[in-house]
């Protein structure tokens, strides 16, 4: 276990992922065998037609990219493609609507979220009471579990943990959702050097054989992989330095790597662009914004977490200096989770939301979203789990409803 300067507000938390689960590997012959189920694959929706007055959804459109299309007619219709493009099909769909399905009131695309994911701070470790040197090396083999960054791989699924607030600090400080996951490496290195950030990203997506070969084959390659190949090959001087000094220089400090909430901001938003995809669908645009608000409260909520780390006697936190700025600039390390949230936010009242408490979109009658969309926060942790928590009820709202 990592270091324990757990109390006084601070909380430990563990993540475990379930193993790899591509959906339609795992489910395919089921899908396959069900009667009352008919899988398309290549196909996608355009459009959403609905009658004159916009409360029901009368076909989905769908177009393949060999010229095939046609359209689909069903009793009610659920979207279920994620925050940015469930945002544009209900944008696009705007035929009776000239602004889009769901959106009378401007919110169809607003209170785009994200997981900021960014290097926030490093600690200076204190040095052992009887000598002057650090303490790190102890700390650093401690955090080889639970509290590194890189999570454990474990065939029951990855695991990893980290520290955050508890409930009741966060009331107090009014603070969002924040966690911090400890680790070593040079965080000068890491903050400046976009080649060593391109060698990352290139060896974590590459770690798994079979993942590359299904990505050849399939082709699909991540996108601007060549442009990340193309940095590391001309710096690999200071590729190899930032190696050596990771892997064969102990280093003096730790970082702090945080996975924090965003707060919902309506200018944080997906909407269209002019032009147009190779299916004559509008392709959309993304504006994703992190307000003062959000870099206040990951700044606060590690002061808390410095503090307990001092009176433990592990050391001094000191925050990136990006982090110290009054506004809304945040460091050359942040990237999102890949947890698009928002767009079609959930909310009881239709004058604050998008979907009503059972998915369906307000002023309509069969037409539903059960996706990341829905989200009116987003907390801190992967959405997936709630994902599928969501479509389940959605399930059994649209079975009971049916079935009368």
């Amino acid at each position: 276990m990592g270091p324990d300067f757990t109390g006084s507000g601070v909380e430990s938390v563990v993540w475990q992922g379930s193993p790899p689960t591509k959906f339609g590997k795992v489910y395919r012959d089921e899908l396959k065998q069900a009667r009352n189920v008919a899988v398309y694959l290549y196909a996608n929706v355009t459009k959403l037609q609905t009658d004159p007055e916009a409360e029901n959804v009368t076909t989905a459109e769908v177009a393949c990219l060999n010229g095939r299309r046609f359209k689909v007619k069903a009793r009610a219709y659920v979207i279920a493609a994620g925050a940015i493009e469930t945002a544009r099909l209900l944008l696009a769909s705007n035929s009776v609507k000239p602004n889009g399905l769901g959106n009378d009131r401007d919110l169809v695309g607003r209170y785009f979220m994200e997981h900021p994911h960014v290097v926030t701070g490093r600690i200076r470790v204190a040095p052992h009471s009887d000598s002057a040197r650090p303490m790190l090396p102890a700390l650093d083999r401690a955090l080889q579990g639970a509290y590194a960054r890189v999570a454990l791989q474990r065939p029951s699924g990855d695991i990893k943990a980290a520290y955050t607030l508890n409930a009741e600090v966060q009331r107090r400080e009014q603070l969002l959702n924040f966690s911090a996951h400890l680790t070593t490496g040079s965080y000068e290195r890491r903050e400046e050097s976009e080649a060593y950030h391109s060698l990352k990203l290139v060896v974590g997506n590459f770690r798994s054989p079979r993942r590359v070969a299904e990505q050849i084959k399939n082709r699909t390659l991540p996108a601007g992989l060549s442009t990340h190949v193309k940095r590391i090959v001309t710096n690999l001087d200071e590729v190899a330095g930032t190696v050596v000094n990771e892997i064969v220089q102990r280093p003096t400090h730790l970082e702090l790597f945080t996975q924090s909430e965003q707060s919902p901001n309506p200018e944080s938003r997906v909407t269209l662009s002019e032009t147009r995809d190779p299916l004559g669908m509008p392709q959309p645009r993304l504006e994703w914004r992190l307000s003062n608000l959000d870099k206040w409260s990951v700044r606060r909520s590690q002061e808390l977490l410095g503090e307990r780390l001092e009176s433990a006697g592990l050391g001094t936190l000191e925050p990136a200096a990006w982090l110290l700025e009054d506004d809304d600039t945040w460091g050359s390390t942040l990237h999102g989770g890949h947890h698009h949230l928002g767009t079609a936010r959930m909310s009881e009242d239709p004058t604050k939301g998008v979907v009503d408490p059972a998915g369906r979109i307000h002023g309509m009658q069969n037409l539903y979203v059960s996706d990341s969309a829905v989200f009116p926060t987003g907390g801190y942790a992967n959405p997936l789990l709630t994902i599928v928590a969501l479509a389940l009820r959605s399930a059994r709202h649209l079975r009971t409803t049916l079935a009368r």
